[in-house]
């Protein structure tokens, strides 16, 4: 059944009589899938012209305008897009203040009764031509214009200079075509011009976008389901005032206190190295490949705690430059948590964290170059805090002189919301959709720094929530590793049009789908694993083959049950325990206080640094081949980390002290290190036995002593303080080496 009963007005009739002719020539064919596209036929080179000035009525269009006009049509031949009619024209607005949905059709020479609708992106503004690759997709193929697709895209219904111009919003009109009218617009024109140049409309329409084209695929599907045959959205910005709201809270956390809060650009890198240093280990997701692919495992691991234990100034960061302030750990604390506005949005109350200890690098959506704001802004702010802020200025308050710093969602609710129900698409169903078969490709990259990974994860576990084992009937979800904001250290290019065509046309339910790295001088595919699934190194094989990668899913171990989160040591204890140094006692706990004896200590060093250690030989009375700690005890008498008692023993059961556990430690890593000639702790002399071991971790950071100037060699040591000090180790020297 055709979408739109009558033709456009003037030359329609005589275009489509052409068009039939050529049409006629060959019965169409049935589109063919993934597979090459059928030629449903030209509609003729020398009457694109004519196509110039064609009006179209209002009521040929589904939403409100005051109809639509061709303002050229011209024959063009491109290498990467073939030959095609370009047409290009404008919606008329019903307010004649507002500025009107500009658009742009390709017809291609050879159609394959097809078309493709590409998305926008931030708040639109600049005319998307259809032309070229769309969203993510790789450039060794061709484009879909020349793969025989009608290829469209719009303005978003106004235009602008720069991304995050919101201007626009200031009129009602341009502000619904962003946010709800401008792809149907580009559609409903798109389908009109194809049915009066071939004679028919499109056979199978899709839709494909990243970013604010992510959210408009999605609105393709959720809002016009009777217009599209699949849509794939690529990181969604699909809760517009949600989004933005949680990214002024992201960077309203970076100028608290003053400015004391920021993070520079070398701040930032401080972190962000840190992070790889922590999560992109063989140990975590089976290769050190500089993508964070177990983001599970790494969460485990390196908490707001994690952070603190590692840069934290008041923690004993040894270089004033390399650390970072309790202000500074704060907004991490912040950005890395879940943001609730206190209001409701489109039927959501929080949005969720942003990956800052995940793998996100925060280069092109930095935290700014000063570390305070202007108002108005000035450009050298925070992307995440300028983008909120120009939606509070511009879509909530109206007010381009409002100081977004001051800015409260419970004073405008009602506004928030009004917004919410042209922006957001989080509560509008896709039963609709899916009911008439409708599929939905969804992607999102773990390490996108300007729509969180999070965000996408929350729309996926809604629809799964609704709809239960039979979304998989209708939908997929992606989650990449590596991959930012269509770029990232794995640049992920799949194609999506191709994958989409083979469920849609042919039935072909996608699986596990294949990456390709987009970075300029990589030669690398990873496998595109379904949520929450990610890609592990087997450990044979090119790590650059998505061959070598199996999907696997992170299984999560309990906590200690006197190891909670935010407790005291959490941090080095949870990630003893992930990392499989120690499986605590029978009853669940780990025993933080207890002290730790001189055997287990050996056992936690021998775990960590030489886990395939073969036993040694008997070396002390006390120890004989077959006991508890035999094995960690034999290798460190192999290793000369201990020489044990004059009398032969060694006493595994005697508490272990911090100087013992220091001397241990430094001769199992065997660093090259001279004591200072003057000691710096008041009760470590010069002489003492563990003086170049304590004086080796006080300057490399592992441990400071106490405020009183002491190290207290003698004192006996926790379990926990135990497990601190080699997990300082492995992410201060160990991973920096």
């Amino acid at each position: 059944m055709s979408r739109f009963k009558d033709g456009a007005r003037r030359l329609a009739c005589t275009v489509a009589a052409v068009s039939m002719v050529a049409v006629g020539l060959s019965a169409p064919a049935q589109a063919a899938g993934g597979t090459a596209p059928a030629d449903v036929g030209s509609g003729g080179a020398e009457n694109c012209s004519t196509l110039a000035g064609l009006e179209i009525d209002a009521e040929q269009i589904g939403v409100p305008t005051s109809g639509a006009v061709v303002n050229s049509a011209e024959h063009v031949s491109d290498e990467a897009d073939g030959s095609y009619c370009q047409v290009i024209g404008k919606t008329l607005p019903v307010d004649p203040e507002a500025p009107g949905v500009t658009f742009q059709v390709n017809l291609p020479d050879g159609w394959n009764g097809k078309s493709l609708q590409f998305g926008g992106g931030a708040f639109n503004g600049t005319l998307v031509t259809g032309t070229g690759h769309h969203s993510l997709q790789p450039q060794d193929l061709e484009t879909p214009l020349a793969q025989g697709y009608t290829t469209l895209g719009s303005d978003g219904g106004h235009e602008s200079e720069a991304g995050f111009d919101a201007e626009f919003a200031l009129n009602e009109e341009s502000l619904k075509d962003y946010g709800l009218y401008s792809i149907k617009k580009a559609h409903d024109v798109s389908e009109i011009l194809m049915d009066t140049y071939y004679g028919q409309e499109s056979e199978f329409a899709y839709f494909i976008g990243g970013s604010q084209g992510g959210h408009e695929a999605l609105d393709a599907a959720a809002r016009y389901p009777d217009d599209y045959e699949g849509v794939v959205a690529n990181y969604p910005a699909y809760n517009v005032m949600m989004l933005h709201l949680s990214s002024l809270n992201a960077g309203r956390a970076m100028y608290a206190e003053g400015g004391e809060a920021w993070l520079s650009p070398e701040d930032t890198a401080l972190l962000t190295d840190t992070v790889y240093e922590v999560c992109d280990t063989v140990e975590l997701d089976g290769a050190a490949d500089g993508i964070i692919s177990n983001v599970a495992g790494c969460n485990e691991v390196l908490t707001i705690d994690a952070v603190e234990q590692l840069l934290g100034c008041e923690a004993g960061a040894t270089d004033e430059d390399a650390c970072l302030t309790p202000e500074q750990i704060a907004a991490i604390g912040t950005v890395h948590s879940s943001y609730s506005p206190g209001v409701e949005i489109a039927g959501q109350t929080e949005a969720r964290r942003w990956p800052i200890l995940e793998g996100a690098l925060w280069q092109a959506s930095n935290f700014g170059a000063e570390p305070q704001p202007s108002n108005p802004l000035s450009g050298s702010e925070g992307l995440l805090y300028s983008v909120g802020a120009t939606n509070v200025k511009y879509l909530i308050t109206q007010d381009p002189d409002y100081d977004a710093m001051e800015f409260d969602p419970t004073e405008w609710e009602e506004r928030i919301q009004e917004l919410a129900a042209i922006t957001d698409v989080s509560d509008v169903s896709l039963e609709p959709f899916f009911d008439r078969g409708g599929k939905l490709l969804m992607t999102h990259g773990t390490a996108d720094d300007f729509i969180s990974p999070h965000n996408s994860d929350a729309y996926w576990e809604q629809q799964t929530e609704i709809f239960g084992e039979e979304l998989a009937d209708s939908a997929r979800y992606y989650k990449v590793p590596g991959l930012g904001h269509g770029f990232g250290p794995f640049n992920a290019t799949w194609d999506g049009l191709g994958v989409l065509a083979g469920w849609v046309e042919d039935g072909t339910a996608p699986g596990t789908l294949t990456a390709e790295d987009a970075n300029e001088g990589t030669d690398r595919t990873r496998p595109m694993c379904q949520y929450p699934a990610w890609p592990e190194y087997q450990g044979t094989g090119s790590e650059d083959s998505a061959d070598s990668f199996e999907c696997v899913t992170t299984e999560t171990l309990a906590d200690f049950t006197d190891n909670e989160p935010d407790s005291s040591y959490y941090a080095p204890v949870r990630w003893l325990q992930v990392a499989g140094i120690t499986q605590g006692y029978a009853n669940g706990s780990f025993g933080k206080y207890r002290d730790i004896s001189r055997g287990e200590s050996l056992a936690f060093l021998q775990r960590h640094l030489a886990p395939d250690a073969e036993p040694g030989d008997a070396t002390f009375t006390d120890v004989p081949e077959g006991s508890t700690f035999f094995t960690p005890i034999s290798w460190a008498a192999g290793e000369e980390i201990t020489l044990g008692y004059a009398d032969g023993q060694f006493r595994p059961g005697q508490s272990v002290t911090r100087g013992e556990f220091a001397s241990f430690l430094y001769r199992a890593v065997d660093p090259a290190h001279q004591g200072p000639e003057e000691s710096e702790f008041t009760d470590v002399d010069t002489t003492d036995t563990h003086y170049e071991a304590i004086t080796w971790m006080a300057s490399e950071g592992i441990s400071q002593g106490y405020r009183d100037g002491t190290y207290k060699p003698h004192q006996q040591i926790t379990r926990a303080e135990t497990a601190t000090l080699l997990y300082r180790y492995e992410y201060l020297v160990a991973g920096r080496g």
